[in-house]
């Protein structure tokens, strides 16, 4: 991705959708409130899915 932040330059190597989506966040905080809030929720919902797989993965392997 061409746009980085030093606030979020370390998401980048974890996962590129989130690294994008708190990019644009922040990028358009101040201008678009409203746009940068969707952006944060889809980062929270695309956060909390990724937790639930690697925790789910986590559980399905111990109990197997």
């Amino acid at each position: 991705m061409g746009v980085s932040s030093p606030n979020f330059s370390f998401l980048e190597k974890i996962d590129a959708s989130l690294h994008a989506q708190a990019i644009n966040a922040e990028k358009f905080c101040l201008s678009e409130p409203v746009y940068a809030l969707s952006k944060i929720r889809l980062f929270a919902e695309l956060l909390a899915r990724n937790l639930a797989k690697a925790f789910c993965g986590k559980l399905l392997s111990k109990s197997v």
